[in-house]
């Protein structure tokens, strides 16, 4: 069975982003009685705006992890290798 309700929506098909070629918001038909086109499309923006640059900065500090698990195992193989070379010595003298 098809139900035939009416809803507001906006359409953003330049969204700016890098991330999303296109956004559809629905409208609440309760809060938005009074808004015009400009305001929701404005709104629209906005919060396309500031999940852009949120899932940028997420994308940027997953790139960052693998140069602190370079560094961390860098450290570790230099430690055990010093460890090592200072085992060999030490069987050298005793």
């Amino acid at each position: 069975m098809v139900k035939g309700v009416t809803r507001r929506i906006v359409e953003i098909r330049e969204t700016g982003s890098n991330y999303f070629e296109r956004a559809i918001f629905f409208v609440r038909m309760d809060g938005c009685r009074g808004a015009g086109e400009y305001t929701l499309s404005q709104e629209a923006r906005r919060i396309i705006e500031k999940y852009s640059n949120e899932l940028a900065l997420t994308k940027g500090e997953e790139t960052k992890k693998p140069q602190k698990n370079i560094k961390s195992f860098l450290k570790l193989a230099l430690s055990a290798a010093l460890g090592a070379l200072a085992a060999v010595v030490l069987m050298r003298i005793f």
